[in-house]
């Protein structure tokens, strides 16, 4: 890695340019297997460049989506994805509530849908589960309809079809 930067400084030095350590992270992902290993000697471990350190991350939001973690796990683009879109549920409920029901559901297909990235996502990994059932309880509020109502009756009220 050391040898990679100093060709990179040498490149900026010879067509004069610079490389910003603050916009700059570093991130280690490793095998399982060895992340126990290694752990101490890692964060131990500094990178410069144009002499100053990259600042180590453990994840790194890219385009507004979690895209690399050091534990190689997409759990933390789930819960990010949710809260996204529990907020912006609350925002479309709370501002259009007094709307027909085929109005808000308009405005919630329109504004709260938004999955970007999430076809990346491990479909074994439990987080979904939660992601979903935040959309069902927003789908059942913005349809004002009962918290009892079966889940697989949601998609088709709300005319949307999942494959």
């Amino acid at each position: 890695m050391r040898k990679l930067l100093s060709l990179c400084e040498a490149f900026a030095g010879e067509y004069d340019m610079k490389f910003n350590a603050q916009k700059s992270k570093l991130l280690v992902c490793l095998p399982r297997s060895r992340q126990k290993q290694t752990a101490g000697s890692i964060t131990s471990c500094h990178f410069f460049i144009g002499g100053k350190v990259i600042e180590r991350v453990d994840s790194f939001l890219h385009l507004r989506h979690v895209a690399i973690t050091s534990s190689q796990n997409d759990k933390e683009d789930i819960m990010y994805r949710r809260n996204s879109f529990i907020n912006q549920a609350n925002n479309v409920l709370c501002f259009f509530s007094k709307l027909s029901g085929c109005v808000r559901t308009k405005l919630f297909k329109a504004y709260c849908n938004s999955r970007y990235g999430c076809e990346l996502w491990s479909l074994d990994n439990v987080c979904i589960e939660e992601f979903d059932v935040a959309w069902r309880k927003a789908v059942r509020r913005a349809l004002k309809i009962p918290a009892d109502t079966h889940s697989y009756l949601l998609p088709l009220l709300m005319d949307m079809t999942f494959h």
